[in-house]
């Protein structure tokens, strides 16, 4: 089982400087059985929604750890080495929601993009290939506004998501 765990929670990680309002999380896996507990991550910026590979072989996560400015994708394998960041492309501003393809070759997300002639703020869904080449923007519908939680289909034709296009969430198919 992979998860985040804030560095406050009781028996949490090593100690670490805290932020203003409470700890920051790191990655951690155990067994199913809920024994050997591991952190996988020890930083001082948030690493958070972490997605096993389809393989089993590698972790994505979401981090704010190259200065705050900007969250990012990074992937590591599971004992929490081979740390490589995803998303070097500085238009994203807060990523969101990693999933990987069935076939472990990409990984969907959602971001809010820095736009010199944006009217308002919105997240988009993106995907990017696992190299991190090839980040493209797939829901294009400006009536689609801050759309969360993109996940791929069992056999990785559809992503599913939600959108608060009406003022209340609702789940879309693409």
């Amino acid at each position: 089982i992979v998860f985040q765990r804030s560095s406050n929670a009781k028996g949490g990680g090593k100690k670490k400087k805290e932020k203003k309002g409470g700890g920051n999380n790191d990655i951690y896996v155990m067994d199913k059985e809920g024994k050997n507990l591991r952190q996988l991550t020890d930083h001082p910026s948030d690493d958070r929604h972490p997605r096993w590979s389809p393989d089993g072989k590698q972790i994505a996560f979401i981090s704010d750890r190259d200065g705050g400015k900007a969250s990012a994708i990074y992937v590591m394998d599971t004992v929490g080495n081979n740390l490589r960041r995803l998303t070097n492309d500085v238009k994203f501003t807060w990523i969101d929601s990693p999933d990987w393809s069935p076939d472990g070759k990409q990984i969907v997300f959602t971001s809010i993009v820095i736009d010199k002639d944006a009217k308002g703020k919105s997240s988009e869904i993106y995907v990017i290939n696992v190299d991190g080449k090839n980040p493209r923007q797939v829901a294009k519908n400006p009536k689609l506004t801050w759309t969360e939680s993109p996940k791929w289909s069992p056999d990785g034709r559809q992503i599913i998501f939600s959108s608060g296009r009406t003022g209340n969430y609702e789940v879309y198919m693409m």
